[in-house]
Order: C-alpha cells, then sequence, then structure tokens
C-alpha cells in the first residue's frame, strides 16, 4: 500500500536536518576554552613576566599554593610600560631603566654573578579578559610540568642571560 504522509517524510526530515546544521554551522557559537583561543594579530603587544627572587638568596618567590610567581618585567623608559614583543614585528628593542632601586641593583647582580639566567615567560596565545582570569589561570595549572612550571602550553619559556 503506499501512504502519502511517508513519502512527505523523507524530505521533510532531509530539509530539516539541512536547515538545523545550517543555523549551527552560521552561530559561530564555538565557544572555547581560555587554552584554545584566538591567536595574536600582527603587531599585538605581548607582555613579558619574569620569575620573582628574594633579594637576599636569589630563591625563587612562590605563592600561598606553592605555584612559582611571575612579576611583569621592569617599565621601560621608552614606552613608559613594561618590556612588550610585538607579534611578527621584526625589530631592535630598548628598554630603558631609569630608575633601578637598591633591592633591584642586588638582584641583577645576583643574575650576573652566579651566571643565572633571568627567567620570563611570554603567553602562548593572548590572554583573555580578566573575567576569564580563573579559568585561564586553572587551565595553566593543569599544564604545568617540569622544575619550573616552564613547560606549560599557555607560556613560552624566554631566557635571558646578562652579562
Amino acid at each position: 500500500m503506499y501512504r502519502p504522509s511517508a513519502s512527505l517524510w523523507l524530505p521533510l526530515l532531509a530539509i530539516y536536518s539541512f536547515w538545523l546544521s545550517l543555523a549551527h554551522a552560521v552561530s559561530g557559537d564555538d565557544s572555547k576554552s581560555p587554552s584554545e583561543g584566538r591567536g595574536y594579530n600582527l603587531g599585538e603587544p605581548i607582555p613579558v613576566s619574569c620569575l620573582n627572587r628574594t633579594v637576599e638568596t636569589g630563591e625563587h618567590i612562590t605563592d600561598a599554593s606553592g605555584h612559582l610567581q611571575y612579576a611583569p618585567f621592569p617599565t621601560c623608559a621608552e614606552t613608559g610600560r613594561p618590556l612588550e614583543l610585538f607579534f611578527g614585528v621584526e625589530q631592535s628593542l630598548n628598554c630603558t631603566l631609569d630608575y633601578i632601586s637598591d633591592p633591584f641593583f642586588h638582584l641583577l647582580e645576583f643574575y650576573i654573578h652566579n651566571d643565572a639566567p633571568l627567567s620570563c615567560r611570554i603567553p602562548s596565545k593572548p590572554l583573555p579578559p580578566s573575567v576569564l582570569e580563573q579559568d585561564f589561570r586553572d587551565a595553566d595549572e593543569t599544564t604545568q610540568e617540569g622544575a619550573l612550571g616552564s613547560q606549560s602550553n599557555l607560556y613560552t619559556p624566554l631566557v635571558v642571560a646578562l652579562a
């Protein structure tokens, strides 16, 4: 027996599936976690942060939960901002430190006399807005490996030798 409703059902289902797939594709509602965020744009500034050390012994400073503490690079006289690299821009950078406090001078002295590198890092992808900062930090903690946590997928190590 021929049933007209059955023959109409299959094309309607196909059209419905097509429109549903199309609506999902054009909505762009694929929410990404902070670790899967967008990449850098040409010329976008990339902040540099370095491991925080004690002035007396040069030991690494950790936070209350035992994670290594990073601090922004000191402010450069040329820009009035902490040191930043610019994505995709090949250029020489100068970062003159107008004022060096006595403790900071002794810390630089520690790096030079102990042949210790200045261990810094840059975000592998742009940092999220402060609203998502906790999610970003939680994702970073799960990817940290190695003695200094430098093998994180969210940050790229930047080692500076002072001489």
